[in-house]
């Protein structure tokens, strides 16, 4: 999967040192003790196939995460290039209000990984890798399109015979209907409760409730 060059070999220097320092099993508040603000990485990148398990994990400062990624698109070619590019493009634009990352992004650096993201996205969007591929709007779609645009209502734009027989078929077609009760869970830090996906992103290891050391800058 990975080209062994001198990039590799750094790149895994990086997770080998962090692990000794640092190993992935401890818990994130106490290895924020050792280590001030870390990130959770994969080793071997999900995208790439890689589990989401403890033993393809690593605590790593916010420098060492950057510098990871930024190697990963040097020891990987094609399809699987083209996605490291593009999670080193979400690395250099903040994802979270909780990440703390301190290193520093030369324009250069910025420009070059902007340029790559961009034909990654432009060859996703050609051919049959376009979800839309050989596929066009109806007449009918069209002209929802351009009402809402323009803010007209169904009634405004079909008439009211033809708006209530459109919303009695995308009602009957389950669009617009409850997904049921959503499942909950409480975050151990703050007792907050909600549902699992934002739980998952604001609290858990993320809750700003979780003590925090202060990062030598």
């Amino acid at each position: 999967m990975f080209i062994k060059n001198a990039a590799y070999d750094q790149y895994y220097n990086i997770i080998n040192n962090a692990e000794t320092v640092c190993p992935r099993t401890m818990k994130k508040k106490d290895a924020m003790l050792v280590r001030g603000y870390i990130e959770d990485h994969h080793i071997v990148p999900k995208s790439l196939g890689g589990e989401d398990k403890i033993s393809n994990k690593v605590w790593l400062t916010a420098a060492e995460h950057f510098t990871c990624h930024k190697l990963l698109t040097e020891i990987t070619t094609g399809a699987e290039n083209g996605k490291m590019w593009s999670a080193l493009w979400r690395m250099m634009n903040k994802q979270s209000q909780n990440q703390a990352r301190t290193y520093t992004i030369s324009p250069e650096e910025y420009a070059v990984a902007r340029e790559q993201n961009a034909k990654n996205h432009s060859s996703r969007m050609k051919g049959s890798l376009n979800p839309f591929y050989d596929k066009t709007h109806n007449d009918e779609t069209k002209a929802l399109m351009s009402a809402k645009k323009k803010g007209k209502s169904y009634e405004e734009i079909f008439g009211a015979e033809k708006a209530a027989e459109m919303r009695a078929r995308r009602s009957s077609e389950g669009l617009g209907k409850p997904k049921g009760k959503q499942t909950t869970t409480m975050c151990p830090h703050c007792g907050t409760e909600g549902g699992v996906g934002v739980m998952k992103r604001w609290h858990g290891d993320r809750c700003k409730n979780i003590p925090t050391p202060l990062i030598e800058r």
